[in-house]
């Protein structure tokens, strides 16, 4: 039941044919060149406010058959172009099979970012980026084990929301974290009794200090990148170098 977002760089043919061979709608960024290609083949359905909406039936390009061989002969999909101009002056190229308005696409794009944020708090917050099992299975149970604390977290974080009257994503994924650590995790064994008290005085905790400031919109600053996270295996390229260097220093010297 879900939807397939994705950013230009996988808005291609290939990408969404398997997708939607898969049963599963898209929507897609393009890139303007891409976007504009397919465009010239399309049928204007609706304009409104600068924003436009064409439909056509997107085939793949020689170059297209050239990177996916395995396409049928027969292949195409059934899709919607959305044109729609952005407050910074930039306009949102997206395709989709959803049968929506521009408005809604731009709408449901939007979301790309807090999925985009949910991931890093798995990956990050959790540390489920430092997998510890070397089996197969054990990966897979200590992958599970972490999504279940994940779910378990965002539930945690959805009723200290409403205790704040507030979205649940007003609240900080990383402090409700911290707080559900401190407060529950890592407290001694106690009686059911104890237990619950701990845990309404935790989320009234999380609900008061967990609380993210209410940005203007549109941002102010604007938003821009910020810079790339080392990948967790950025220490074994150091450790690497470091044995090579400490190789070098032991060899003996080189006669003249």
């Amino acid at each position: 039941g879900s939807i397939v977002m994705a950013d230009s760089g996988f808005g291609i043919f290939g990408v969404v044919y398997n997708v939607v061979h898969s049963g599963r709608p898209v929507l897609f960024r393009m890139t303007k060149s891409r976007f504009e290609s397919l465009r010239r083949r399309a049928t204007l359905i609706e304009e409104y406010e600068g924003q436009r909406t064409y439909q056509v039936c997107w085939t793949p390009t020689a170059k297209d058959r050239k990177s996916h061989p395995e396409l049928p002969s027969d292949a195409a999909v059934d899709v919607f172009l959305h044109e729609v101009p952005l407050e910074n002056g930039e306009v949102l190229y997206l395709v989709t099979t959803l049968p929506i308005s521009s408005e809604r696409a731009k709408q449901y794009y939007a979301r790309r970012y807090d999925v985009e944020h949910d991931i890093r708090d798995i990956k990050v917050t959790l540390d489920t980026e430092n997998i510890r099992a070397k089996s197969v299975e054990m990966v897979k149970k200590e992958l599970w084990t972490s999504i279940v604390a994940y779910n378990l977290v965002m539930q945690f974080r959805r009723q200290a929301a409403k205790i704040a009257n507030v979205p649940p994503r007003r609240l900080s994924f990383t402090r409700v974290w911290g707080t559900f650590e401190s407060f529950l995790l890592r407290q001694p064994p106690c009686d059911a009794v104890t237990w619950q008290k701990r845990f309404e005085e935790a989320l009234k905790l999380a609900a008061k200090h967990g609380k993210l400031p209410n940005r203007p919109h549109p941002r102010n600053p604007p938003r821009r990148a910020h810079p790339r996270r080392p990948k967790s295996t950025k220490f074994m390229s150091q450790q690497r170098q470091t044995e090579k260097h400490q190789d070098e220093a032991n060899l003996p010297p080189v006669p003249k």
